[in-house]
């Protein structure tokens, strides 16, 4: 058997059902679905009529509208791991005709817990650089690249000595077109790696950068105009950035608030279509109002429970749907797939992970099958880190714990007053205590913290809500 057809077969093997609890390793993987043939294989449009509202139709309308001009600009919502990655996989698909994607997330391609507004600008102009000359086999003018890359000279200041030696030699008068524009673009890996690991900055050159954005915006509008130019000459078609994993909750608030509001002014003048992740928290807080007036498009929490608590079953039946394109029903003892279902409080990335812990002690114990012993062990060490994430810190302004639970309380007691954003309720909501229902805005908690309501007594082991 050639190399070439044991990696089609091991390819074929992760994108169908797993037939034992060796393979659900590979197809439990929490990872957003980007492929056509991942798509194809894992994808199933049964959440649309329970969540409240099917996405891909809303920005595709805004994107077939604004096709040439003007530039259409969306913010996308919704609790981390309900499924917005793989809705832009699908959304891509669809617009493949008209639109290249720029992708990119805050995990993989920023120093999530520093970045700052102009690192989005820096790589969204090396993105766009290296694609341009990729898609349409002609490179940007280098001397568009020139000023972009100076400003970044000032940024980092361990990068700094030898980045502006290099500038110095390299964007010099005289040196031939095809010789700059390949010592530039040798340097965009040595940017890539700074604006990845971007601790070492000291404020002050933090602040002074910040304070000469406009100039990077201008230049930035300038490579991204001619970039546009270069790709609807080749093709007919428009740049498409996207920006992932900004709600993230070990992103530190004030990072995403620099980026969405105080220097949101940066997004709104960028030359190009765009759709960013916003965080809900920063959405329903006070700093709500200064938030660029994009498109706003919602992917809802799926509710396994009414609010009378009673089960949702349509609900659970497509979780049940999605959950078996990964991993055969026969592997789960009866009961244990709806227990962790529940558990996984309707959040696809939450659920496998869930299925997952439970199929690894499964194994563990040399059992053909998930039974409930591995089920409960998975359930109570995603319980405890529930508990885990009411911690309270010291700041002085840290939410008290008994607040927290009291707002939990009068969530599942439906008080209208609960429904009110707050503090407290975006706290949860970052933590993943409290889920956000049927585009109605209905709040309710997680099955999982009606267990940690249990646990403090604030509600009888026989009320409704929790995990059987």
């Amino acid at each position: 058997m050639t190399h070439n057809v044991r990696q089609m077969e091991q390819q074929d093997a992760f994108l169908r059902a797993a037939d034992n609890l060796e393979e659900a390793k590979r197809t439990l993987s929490g990872e957003p679905l980007r492929t056509k043939q991942e798509l194809q294989a894992f994808y199933v449009p049964v959440l649309e009529s329970v969540r409240g509202a099917d996405i891909v139709p809303q920005l595709l309308d805004g994107l077939n509208r604004s096709f040439g001009d003007p530039r259409y600009k969306a913010f996308l919502m919704g609790r981390s791991g309900v499924g917005k990655s793989t809705e832009i996989s699908k959304l891509l698909l669809q617009v493949s005709d008209r639109y290249v994607p720029l992708r990119f997330s805050t995990k993989e391609d920023l120093d999530p817990r520093n970045f700052k507004p102009f690192d989005v600008l820096l790589l969204s102009s090396l993105m766009i650089a290296e694609e341009t000359e990729k898609v349409t086999g002609t490179r940007p003018s280098a001397e568009l690249l020139r000023p972009i890359l100076e400003w970044f000279a000032d940024v980092s200041i361990t990068a700094k000595s030898a980045l502006q030696g290099e500038l110095g030699l390299e964007l010099g008068f005289g040196v031939p077109k095809d010789s700059l524009w390949t010592k530039l673009t040798g340097l965009f890996g040595k940017i890539r790696g700074e604006i990845k690991f971007s601790a070492s900055r000291e404020k002050t050159v933090v602040d002074y950068s910040l304070n000469r954005i406009d100039t990077l915006i201008d230049a930035v509008n300038k490579l991204f105009l001619e970039c546009h130019r270069l790709l609807d000459t080749a093709n007919g078609k428009e740049w498409l950035l996207i920006g992932e994993e900004f709600d993230k909750d070990y992103i530190p608030e004030d990072l995403t608030r620099d980026l969405f509001v105080t220097y949101g002014s940066a997004l709104v003048q960028l030359n190009i279509n765009l759709i960013f992740n916003l965080p809900l928290t920063l959405l329903y807080s006070s700093h709500g109002s200064g938030l660029p007036k994009f498109a706003r498009v919602m992917v809802y929490d799926t509710p396994l429970y009414k609010r009378s608590h009673e089960f949702n079953e349509e609900a659970i039946g497509n979780l049940r749907e999605i959950l078996e394109k990964r991993i055969r029903p026969g592997l789960f003892e009866e009961g244990q797939e709806r227990r962790l279902i529940l558990a996984s409080g309707g959040q696809l990335r939450e659920l496998f992970a869930l299925v997952s812990a439970a199929a690894g002690r499964a194994r563990v114990a040399k059992s053909a099958q998930i039974l409930e012993a591995h089920a409960n062990r998975a359930i109570i060490d995603l319980r405890e880190e529930f508990k885990g994430r009411l911690s309270v810190g010291d700041a002085d302004d840290s939410i008290l714990l008994d607040h927290k639970l009291e707002k939990l309380k009068a969530l599942y007691e439906c008080d209208p007053q609960s429904q009110i954003p707050d503090r407290v309720l975006n706290d949860l909501i970052r933590a993943g205590h409290v889920l956000d229902f049927n585009g109605e805005h209905w709040y309710g908690p997680h099955p999982l913290a009606v267990e940690v309501l249990r646990f403090f007594k604030l509600l009888k082991p026989e009320d409704p809500g929790g995990v059987p």
